[in-house]
């Protein structure tokens, strides 16, 4: 709001200056009415359009707040974590539903989830299920260094390895069931999956886009 009360403050300070400016030339009382009747015919106009701002950004606001509520509400969880949940998919691309439907998935908005894997001795750790086979190369690709397990319980890091993954997964694949699946199965997974099946569309990615569908309808 500060930038679009600055712009409007240099708005009016030049639509203010060069009829007065002009009025030093034409002292005649009539122009001299003219151009102050314009002046406020304008000034009325710029009021009314920053009237309209306000009201669009309170409305945004509003709505975008009253969805987290509805969603932390919905999903057992503080609006905090949905807030930031929305702000680090956005910084993504990931829609904010879909970035839902998956940590609701994996993890039922439990931080502290861990999930262990016998057929190769790994763990799925935190909101996003991140597995110890993956989590390192994550870390590495947003800058972590030094990473250990137990940091993929950390709320922040953990959606921010997990939304990065699921955005280069959808860069790699341009389809929502081949990131979706390959998110839930690894690459390779997702590989022999549609080997066998002819399709990418599998019961973990079909969950989550037909949940995402219903959001977007309520």
């Amino acid at each position: 709001m500060k930038k679009v009360w600055l712009l409007v403050t240099v708005f009016v300070t030049l639509i203010l200056f060069f009829p007065i400016a002009n009025l030093a030339f034409n002292r005649s009382p009539q122009v001299i009415e003219g151009s102050l009747q314009k002046i406020e015919e304008k000034v009325s106009m710029l009021d009314t359009q920053l009237k309209n701002i306000e009201k669009n950004t309170l409305e945004t606001y509003t709505y975008i707040t009253e969805k987290q509520k509805q969603l932390a509400e919905k999903a057992g969880t503080s609006v905090e974590l949905i807030r930031t949940l929305q702000n680090i998919a956005a910084s993504y691309n990931i829609p904010l539903e879909l970035a839902y439907e998956v940590v609701r998935l994996e993890s039922n908005f439990d931080p502290k989830l861990t999930c262990y894997n016998e057929w190769n001795d790994t763990y799925d750790r935190g909101l996003f299920q991140l597995n110890d086979n993956t989590s390192p190369w994550l870390a590495e690709k947003i800058g972590i260094k030094d990473f250990t397990y137990d940091m993929a319980y950390n709320i922040e890091l953990n959606m921010k390895m997990g939304l990065w993954y699921l955005n280069y997964l959808y860069q790699k694949y341009h389809n929502w069931h081949d990131a979706l699946t390959a998110y839930n199965r690894g690459m390779y997974g997702l590989k022999k999956y549609k080997e066998y099946h002819g399709t990418s569309r599998s019961a973990y990615s079909r969950t989550i886009l037909k949940s995402v569908e219903k959001q977007k309808q309520n």
